[in-house]
C-alpha cells in the first residue's frame, strides 16, 4: 500500500519546490485574471461602438437604392452586420418575409409557414407584423394567392393546390 510522504517544512527534502511552483502558479493566474479583466473591458467597449455603428449603417443601407444594396450584400453579410430582421424597421421585415417565400423554391407558404422559418432564423417578430407583411407584399404584387391564406413568390413559377379528398364526379 502506498502512503504519501509526509514533508515537514523546516526540513529541506523539497518543500521549498513545492512553494516556488505555488508562488508560481499563484503569480500566472493572477496575471490571467488580470488579462480576463482588460478584455472584458475592451469587450464592452467593442459592443458600446457596434451599438453606435449598426443604427447609422442601417439607417444608410435603408437610403440606398436596391442596386447599391446588392453590391453591398455581395461584399458584406449585410443581413448578419446590420441585423436586419430584428432591428423593428417594416422595410426589412418585408425584405425578410419576400426572401423567406423566394428560398421556399415555388413551395406555397401561410402566415404559420413563414413565422416557423423566421424563427428557425432567430428572428421574433409579432405575428400580426409578418401578417400585415404578406398582405402588403402581396397588394405590392410581389407575392401571389394561390389558395386561401397561402401565396408564392412569383418568380418562381405556379403552384398547383390540390384537395385531400379525391373528386367523385370527374
Amino acid at each position: 500500500m502506498y502512503t504519501r510522504p509526509r514533508f515537514n517544512p523546516n526540513e529541506t527534502d523539497g518543500a521549498d519546490d513545492y512553494a516556488s511552483a505555488c508562488e508560481k502558479a499563484l503569480g500566472e493566474l493572477n496575471d490571467t485574471i488580470v488579462v480576463q479583466g482588460d478584455l472584458k473591458a475592451r469587450l464592452r467597449e467593442i459592443d458600446q461602438r457596434i451599438a453606435r455603428l449598426r443604427p447609422l449603417a442601417v439607417s444608410l443601407y435603408g437610403q440606398c437604392k436596391e442596386p447599391t444594396r446588392r453590391v453591398l450584400a455581395e461584399k458584406f453579410d449585410t443581413t448578419e452586420l446590420l441585423d436586419l430582421p430584428e432591428n423593428g424597421r417594416v422595410s426589412d421585415l418585408l425584405r425578410r418575409v419576400e426572401r423567406t417565400f423566394q428560398q421556399a423554391n415555388a413551395t406555397p407558404l401561410c402566415a404559420g409557414d413563414v413565422i416557423n422559418r423566421l424563427n428557425a432564423d432567430g428572428v421574433t417578430c409579432p405575428e400580426k407584423a409578418v401578417y400585415n407583411a404578406i398582405q402588403r407584399l402581396a397588394h405590392a404584387g410581389h407575392l401571389v394567392r394561390v389558395s386561401r391564406g397561402r401565396y408564392l413568390a412569383p418568380d418562381h413559377g405556379i403552384a398547383i393546390e390540390t384537395s385531400d379528398t379525391p373528386c367523385e364526379n370527374f
